[in-house]
């Protein structure tokens, strides 16, 4: 597990109880993509009105597929949209409500850099970094006091 100890995550936001995706830039410049599941924190970068994060999946899902999978959640539940989100080259992670924490689904095997990727989702992904490596990072532990 890997906290993000350099960004603020908070809990009380307005897109509580309904599903919110978000991205952010690891150390290396590549790019993961977090599904909040209606209960999840999020950075506090998500409520600065600058990145298009309501769109973002629709954006994400325009891009190439470049990439195959590393699927890394073995379990039975419906997990295509990670995945297609992970051939377009990001890590794709999603909250869990049982470890609290958000978990990787699936990995691209040619993940794409962040500097890459078409301007509206590049600045939604670079509008937060996380001082990890996506490589990594199995499981993304929030710190909200």
């Amino acid at each position: 597990m890997s906290s993000a100890t350099s960004t603020q995550f908070i809990e009380d936001h307005p897109f509580w109880g309904r599903e919110f995706d978000w991205a952010a830039r690891d150390r290396q410049g590549k790019v993961g993509y977090f599904s909040t599941a209606g209960a999840a924190p999020i950075p506090g970068t998500c409520l600065s009105g600058d990145a298009a994060f309501e769109t973002l999946f629709e954006d994400v899902m325009q891009l190439p597929v470049i990439s195959t999978v590393e699927i890394v959640d073995k379990s039975s539940r419906e997990i295509s949209d990670w995945i297609a989100v992970a051939e377009r080259g990001l890590y794709a992670y999603d909250w869990s409500r049982q470890t609290l924490c958000y978990e990787l689904v699936a990995k691209p095997n040619q993940p794409i850099p962040a500097e890459s990727l078409p301007t509206r989702v590049r600045m939604t992904a670079t509008a937060t970094s996380l001082d990890t490596s996506f490589e990594e990072l199995k499981c993304l532990v929030t710190l909200t006091n």
